[in-house]
């Protein structure tokens, strides 16, 4: 059953049950004596949820993002959930040397504030510490936030997780009262060790367990796996897929997505869509930039049936994709970055998942628990984690360097 605040009252925000470790974040928010929690749960198990009590138990909670068109997707989320949010990047702010810095003391004034969130990417807080505002009261802008969470903590490499963890250590010992929590879709044990052992923050651990008997969080999803290595060793197959699969429904409904290990075999089969399969063309929708800049571009007020995006673009992907093709993901933390990937299907509905570049090995089961699945793929590809001796001495650059 939900505890504290997750078992609602009248609200629109009420949840009629709750899993585990929403509960374990709850109880950290009303009774947690660790300044910084780390949630590890599976994509689609329900983070954003857990993220309700700790804002509605504080004055202001920030709300960090690794790029700025999910921050705003997760702002109107919050924003259909009854949670007055308001957005902050570099584009939202305005003024010069002082001015500019006033007015970013201004947006997070927690008293003066008509909203309950701000949602904002992490160059905005490393760019205080490097002192690229005006004037030393920019770092206030620590100070005044009742809770801190860091979402989709999995994105990051060495260099940005860095900045982060220096960012957490200011936190913490500037606002000892604030709550941080860190929030990734995969486990990442060294990580959380580095944290206790280096900075000598005490961390509250929450992950995800597998319940067979307990609530259904993923749909079943049918895996086909592909010889080729590529997507673009056999476009039109592809666009076959694509059209069997939305060939019945509205253009308003995102049923598919297509996603490319580089922009530049994204944008190579756009162009083919677009010279080869024009009406298919015409329900495709491509983002594959790391931070989009092209105004034409906002996916929540674009009708779409398909996406085409890449790893930046697929990061808080919550569409109802009922048919995923995706290249097997290449680089250190291979196993985690598939999972990610492979985990936007089967949120909503049943799925049909076509992967490139796995071949027939592993040799898996006919039928597998999700579970299962998440071991076989961390024993059969790639993962590596965080280099903490690299983490370590880009912390102490960061440091210096803002000294």
């Amino acid at each position: 059953a939900p505890k504290y605040g997750l078992a609602g009252s009248d609200d629109d925000d009420e949840f009629d049950h709750a899993r585990a470790f929403q509960n374990r974040v709850a109880e950290w928010v009303h009774d947690g004596d660790e300044p910084v929690a780390v949630v590890q749960a599976p994509t689609g198990a329900g983070k954003t949820a857990s993220f309700h009590e700790l804002i509605h138990q504080n004055g202001l909670t920030l709300l960090v993002y690794p790029t700025n068109a999910l921050l705003n997707q997760q702002k109107r989320r919050f924003e259909r959930e009854n949670i007055s949010a308001k957005a902050l990047s570099g584009k939202t702010l305005e003024g010069h040397g002082h001015q500019r810095t006033e007015n970013l003391l201004k947006f997070v004034n927690k008293y003066a504030a008509d909203h309950e969130v701000v949602v904002t990417n992490p160059d905005i807080l490393q760019a205080v510490i490097q002192d690229l505002y005006s004037g030393n009261q920019a770092m206030e802008f620590f100070d005044r936030f009742d809770a801190i969470v860091y979402d989709e903590f999995h994105f990051y490499d060495e260099l940005a997780t860095s900045g982060i963890l220096l960012q957490t250590r200011i936190i913490t010992d500037r606002n000892p009262q604030a709550q941080t929590l860190l929030a990734s879709a995969t486990p990442n044990d060294s990580f959380v060790e580095f944290i206790e052992s280096t900075f000598g923050i005490p961390i509250c651990e929450i992950s995800a367990t597998y319940d067979r008997n307990g609530d259904q969080f993923r749909h079943d999803v049918t895996l086909h796996r592909h010889s080729e290595d590529r997507i673009m060793d056999d476009p039109e197959a592809v666009a076959e897929l694509l059209y069997d699969r939305i060939h019945d429904v509205t253009q308003g409904q995102t049923r598919a997505a297509v996603i490319f290990n580089s922009v530049k075999d994204s944008n190579e089969f756009h162009r083919y869509l677009q010279s080869n399969h024009p009406e298919l063309f015409d329900r495709v929708e491509k983002d594959n930039g790391f931070d989009t800049n092209d105004p034409a571009i906002d996916l929540d007020n674009t009708e779409f049936s398909v996406l085409n995006t890449t790893s930046k673009g697929e990061v808080g992907l919550d569409y109802n994709i009922q048919l995923l093709i995706m290249e097997t993901p290449y680089g250190p933390t291979q196993a985690s970055d598939f999972l990610q990937r492979f985990g936007r299907a089967g949120r909503q509905s049943k799925a049909d998942v076509h992967v490139y570049g796995l071949g027939q090995i592993p040799s898996w089961d006919d039928q597998m628990q999700f579970n299962e699945f998440v071991e076989s793929v961390y024993t059969v590809l790639r993962s590596t984690q965080m280099e903490t001796r690299l983490l370590a001495d880009l912390i102490g650059i960061r440091a210096a360097y803002a000294l």
